[in-house]
């Protein structure tokens, strides 16, 4: 019984850290997918798999992360999914980023960035 407290805790701290921790499953990605182009940048239209990919390869980052090793494009895509049965708005940022509603962020890392042919990378170590 005296374990319980410590084991608790440590399952509670690592259930709580964020950092390179794989996503939960978002489903139902869904968009019109009319491209916000502030630049002027002639920014082509994603598809949905390139989100979709994003949130399976990409990890949350915290504002400090998304400031030191991302870009943002000037381009964007907003849209809804689903978590654990809940509607979240999103923002796609054409540098690999996903802005969800609730504060969480996802970006396009090391892993997402793996595949040369993937052209929503904007990481740097």
């Amino acid at each position: 019984m005296r374990l319980l407290g410590p084991l608790l805790c440590c399952i509670w701290l690592t259930a709580c850290t964020t950092h390179g921790v794989q996503n939960q499953k978002y489903t139902q990605v869904r968009s019109s997918l009319v491209v916000n182009d502030i630049n002027n940048y002639g920014c082509a239209q994603p598809l949905i798999s390139d989100i979709e990919y994003i949130i399976d390869t990409g990890v949350r980052v915290t504002e400090t992360e998304l400031h030191d090793h991302y870009s943002t494009t000037g381009c964007s895509v907003s849209g809804t999914l689903l978590d654990n049965g809940l509607v979240k708005d999103f923002t796609f940022d054409f540098g690999g980023l996903i802005y969800i509603n609730d504060g969480t962020t996802i970006a396009c890392g090391p892993s997402c960035c793996a595949d040369p042919s993937f052209e929503y990378c904007t990481y740097e170590e």
